[in-house]
C-alpha cells in the first residue's frame, strides 16, 4: 500500500484506468479472435488502446505534479538537505510513472491485438 501513500492521486486515478481498460482489452480479443466480430473488435481495440495512452499520460502528469509539489517544499528547506530531500522526492515522484507504464502494457498489447486483428477480419455482411 505504500504505492498509493508515495504515489498520490495519480495511483489512485491509475488504478481506476485499470479496472476499466483492462476488462476492454479483454473483452476486445474476445470480439476479435472468437467471435470474430469485426466492428466490436475494432471499437473495443480502439478504445483500450486510448486509455491505455491515457493512463501512460496519467502516469507522466502524476510525475510533473509531485515534482512540482517537491520543489514548493524545497523552498522552506535547510540548504544542506536539498539533494537528499530531492532525491526523495524524485523517487517517489516516479512511482506515478511505473504505474502508468503498468497501466498503460495490457490494455496498450490488447487493444492493439484487437484492433489488429479486427481490420483483417472481413467486413460482416459482404
Amino acid at each position: 500500500m505504500h504505492i498509493f501513500a508515495e504515489g498520490g492521486m495519480a495511483t489512485y486515478l491509475l488504478l481506476c484506468f485499470s479496472l476499466l481498460s483492462h476488462p476492454l482489452a479483454i473483452v476486445g480479443l474476445v470480439l476479435a479472435f472468437a467471435q470474430r466480430r469485426r466492428g466490436g473488435a475494432i471499437g473495443m481495440g480502439a478504445a483500450s488502446l486510448a486509455l491505455g495512452g491515457l493512463a501512460l499520460v496519467l502516469g507522466i502528469g502524476g510525475y510533473l505534479y509531485g515534482m512540482h509539489q517537491v520543489d514548493q517544499a524545497l523552498m522552506f528547506a535547510d540548504s544542506d538537505q536539498i539533494e537528499t530531500i530531492r532525491a526523495v522526492g524524485q523517487s517517489e515522484a516516479m512511482i506515478s510513472v511505473w504505474c502508468g507504464v503498468a497501466s498503460c502494457l495490457v490494455p496498450s498489447v490488447g487493444g492493439l491485438l484487437a484492433l489488429a486483428r479486427g481490420l483483417t477480419l472481413p467486413r460482416e455482411g459482404a
